[in-house]
């Protein structure tokens, strides 16, 4: 007996982009669910490790996954 394949098609026309490789602090502070401003703040402290290209700030994904993985963990109450 054979399984079916369970993938489902995306919808006709649905286009997904890749994941872009690195992302400005807005939308960096988007994809953390946190504000622009406590992106900087870890940004100064050294928490969250950041690339420039010119004038702009670019956090890599990886970055944020780092960022995420070092939070302490939340104890169960």
């Amino acid at each position: 007996m054979q399984l079916a394949d369970t993938a489902v098609a995306a919808p006709a026309g649905a286009y997904h982009a890749p994941e872009a490789l690195a992302y400005d602090v807005a939308t960096a502070a988007r994809i953390m669910g946190v504000s622009k401003a406590t992106v900087f703040n870890e940004l100064k402290k050294g928490a969250i490790a950041a690339k420039k290209f010119g004038r702009k700030t670019l956090i890599t994904r990886a970055a944020i996954d780092a960022w995420v993985a070092n939070l302490p963990a939340r104890n169960a109450a």
